[in-house]
């Protein structure tokens, strides 16, 4: 399947839950790596020792890991944020590349104090805005994303499979490639960010 997405341009990121996963995905042609685990709940936070084995074995892919506390939604109190920050803070011992996290409020916006504490402890490397996004009620929420400093978006188009959130990825998609000399100021912000189509995605 890699070859198809070299073919069409696509960089390939592959989220993996064991050292057997990850090593099979660089080797057949990932272009990046999700470090996670709990697949079946959404996804959480890895353990530092899987986060230590995979540094160990591959080091020919950026390597980003998951940051998500817990199942369930995506509003984080004080002791969640302190844990996702913590996290993060061991991460950087052992040289991820970057990091796919974010937070909502309660009424579905985006949480800019969570997530702005979020992008700081990631001090400097690439942040993705994981499928929090799918959750938003916000018509800003792409603008809000990319002044935060986020660098994509994992989406599935706000629907259950990317096959079915299509119309919506193009959407979105369209507004990245807009270019600034003729975009309003929403649409200059959302052409500093990629969408990443994500979730079950159907060839």
């Amino acid at each position: 399947m890699a070859h198809i997405y070299k073919k069409v341009g696509f960089k390939l990121e592959i989220c993996v839950d064991n050292l057997s996963s990850a090593i099979s995905a660089a080797h057949s042609g990932a272009d990046r790596l999700e470090l996670s685990q709990a697949l079946d709940l959404g996804g959480l936070t890895p353990s530092i020792g899987f986060i230590r084995l995979v540094m160990i074995n591959i080091r020919t892919k950026p390597i980003f890991m998951l940051v998500r506390p817990r199942a369930g939604n995506f509003v984080y109190n004080r002791s969640d944020l302190e844990i996702m920050i913590g996290d993060m803070n061991n991460a950087h011992y052992f040289g991820v590349d970057g990091f796919v996290t974010g937070a909502l409020t309660n009424d579905g916006q985006i949480d800019r104090e969570a997530c702005g504490a979020l992008i700081k402890a990631a001090r400097g490397k690439p942040v993705t805005f994981h499928r929090a996004f799918d959750l938003t009620h916000s018509e800003q929420a792409l603008t809000e994303i990319v002044s935060l400093g986020f660098k994509r978006i994992l989406t599935s188009g706000r629907c259950k499979t990317a096959s079915e959130g299509m119309p919506a990825l193009k959407s979105l998609v369209a507004q990245t490639n807009s270019t600034a000399t003729c975009a309003s100021p929403s649409l200059m912000a959302a052409s500093q960010i990629i969408i990443m189509p994500g979730k079950y995605i159907m060839l």
